[in-house]
């Protein structure tokens, strides 16, 4: 079923509300909006285009092309005659049709140069642009590398360039923000937000050195960190795992593997947390204070929050809240340090967690 259309001029205030299950849609409609309706964003464009590979001219209007049929592009740039001669494919995670690219190219004007540009999230470009040229079924007699941005010139005179969103979006804000078009600055922040969540959720091509052995044997290793150190800190004396007739055990889903124990009396979380570590701060293992197992109210969080001002007032705060609203501690690493000294610098952080955890 073809997903539903927002009205061009509500378009930018709707993002991520009324299409939060068509993110491409919303994005790519977006992108086209501001090409619609900013002479100074088409230009801009154009002069992208120049630089690194083809001149179009810049007298073009743009449409994005609302269709179930899979072969049509997304945008396309009409020169005054009519005719196609900038397309825009608009990409995150999803893969090409079998009729892409080579369609697009075939869409072409004969007498004149054209190109087709796709956009994508900085990491796949280097993947996509192997398909780009293998798909294209013709042979690339001119290629140009830039940064974030790749560009051949084909056997027929045509173009294909390939950039990220983060390197065009940018390109076009200059432009506005120098031309003082200040409403559409702020659409294009918008949707540079909307495509930096995007990028962020993707699953990212597959790199050699994640097929190897390292990977997994981290893994396991950071683990076997954390029950070492549960251990160690239970042997201490300043961790618990019964209070009150209350035995804690393990917490782990897909999104963490852990204990929980009382630290300072406080019921806590300690482990590897996956979307901690993606998300928010660069480290595997935090501790988390008063999650959502234990019966605690608003009151007591902001208790613990209060106890635990040294992280949050840290010169690089180290105290964070949850989607809960719970605090949540990154546990610091330091590269290079072998498996004692990080049980030593876990253990003894832990420890300053449960000593202001206990206070007041």
């Amino acid at each position: 079923m073809k997903p539903p259309i927002v009205p061009e001029e509500t378009l930018l205030g709707h993002i991520g509300v009324a299409l939060a299950d068509h993110p491409e849609l919303v994005a790519t409609k977006s992108l086209a909006f501001v090409l619609q309706n900013s002479q100074t964003a088409c230009k801009a464009l154009s002069r992208f285009l120049k630089t690194h590979g083809p001149s179009v001219g810049e007298g073009l209007s743009y449409r994005h092309q609302d269709s179930e049929t899979q072969s049509i592009p997304d945008i396309v740039g009409r020169d005054r005659w009519g005719r196609q001669v900038v397309i825009v494919e608009a990409k995150f995670w999803a893969g090409f049709t079998e009729q892409q690219p080579s369609r697009y190219l075939a869409l072409l004007p004969k007498d004149r140069a054209g190109v087709v540009l796709f956009i994508a999230p900085r990491l796949r470009t280097e993947s996509l642009w192997r398909q780009i040229i293998d798909d294209s079924g013709w042979t690339a007699v001119k290629v140009r590398s830039s940064g974030d941005v790749r560009a051949a010139c084909l056997s027929r005179g045509h173009w294909v360039v390939l950039t990220s969103w983060s390197t065009l979006l940018n390109r076009l804000m200059e432009a506005l923000n120098d031309a003082h078009e200040l409403v559409m600055v702020a659409n294009v922040q918008q949707l540079s937000g909307l495509c930096s969540q995007m990028d962020a959720e993707g699953f990212l091509p597959l790199r050699q050195e994640e097929l190897g052995p390292e990977f997994p044997r981290r893994y396991l290793q950071l683990r076997n960190l954390v029950t070492a150190v549960t251990n160690q800190a239970l042997e201490a004396g300043f961790a618990k795992l019964k209070i009150h007739k209350v035995t804690l055990g393990s917490g782990s889903s897909t999104e963490y593997s852990g204990r929980y124990l009382y630290l300072g009396g406080v019921g806590t979380w300690f482990g590897l947390h996956y979307q901690w570590w993606a998300k928010k701060h660069p480290t595997p293992l935090w501790v988390e204070v008063g999650g959502k197992i234990y019966p605690y109210d608003v009151r007591d969080v902001q208790r613990f929050r209060t106890r635990l001002k040294r992280w949050e007032n840290a010169e690089s705060p180290r105290l964070l809240l949850s989607d809960a609203e719970t605090p949540i501690i990154p546990l610091e690493c330091k590269v290079g340090d072998e498996e004692d000294d990080i049980k030593r610098s876990l253990l003894k952080q832990l420890k300053e967690i449960a000593t202001a955890l206990k206070r007041g």
